[in-house]
C-alpha cells in the first residue's frame, strides 16, 4: 500500500518536500513564464507567428511528457522551467493572429473564446487532482 501511495503522489514519487514543490510552481514555472512572455512578445512582432504557436505547442507537449518521466526534483525543475517558457510563446503570437484574422467587430469575442481556455483549464485542473489521486500523477501529466 505504501508503494501504491508513492506511485500516485508527486511528493512521494519524486522525494520532494513542500519547499521544493513551491519552487517548482514559483521559480520553476511562473518566473520563467513571465520572463519569457517579454521575449515571446517581441518574437511575435518579428517572426512568423503561426510557426511560433506551432513550435510552442510542440515544446509544451514535450515538456508535459518529460514531466511525467522525471524522477527527481532537479529533473522536474528543469522541465517546469522549460514548460513555462514554452507556454509563454503561445499567448502573444496567438493574440496577434486573432487581431489579423478577425474583423474589429468580432475581435473581442474571438479573444474572449481564446481566453476562456485559461479558465476552463483551471477548472479542469481540479479534475486532474482527482485523477492523480486515483490513478497517479505520472499517468495524468
Amino acid at each position: 500500500e505504501e508503494h501504491d501511495a508513492a506511485r500516485k503522489n508527486l511528493q512521494y514519487g519524486t522525494c520532494i518536500d513542500s519547499a521544493e514543490y513551491g519552487v517548482l510552481n514559483s521559480f520553476g514555472y511562473a518566473i520563467s513564464f513571465s520572463f519569457c512572455n517579454l521575449i515571446a512578445g517581441r518574437a511575435a512582432d518579428v517572426y512568423n507567428r503561426k510557426m511560433i504557436v506551432a513550435l510552442a505547442a510542440i515544446a509544451w507537449a514535450v515538456a508535459t511528457l518529460a514531466q511525467g518521466l522525471s524522477r527527481n526534483f532537479t529533473e522536474l525543475l528543469f522541465v517546469r522551467i522549460f514548460m513555462g517558457a514554452a507556454q509563454a510563446f503561445s499567448t502573444p503570437a496567438s493574440y496577434s493572429l486573432i487581431a489579423d484574422l478577425f474583423a474589429v467587430e468580432n475581435r473581442a469575442f474571438a479573444n474572449g473564446i481564446f481566453s476562456l481556455g485559461v479558465y476552463v483549464g483551471g477548472g479542469l485542473s481540479s479534475l486532474s487532482l482527482l485523477l492523480s489521486t486515483c490513478i497517479g500523477w505520472r499517468e495524468t501529466s
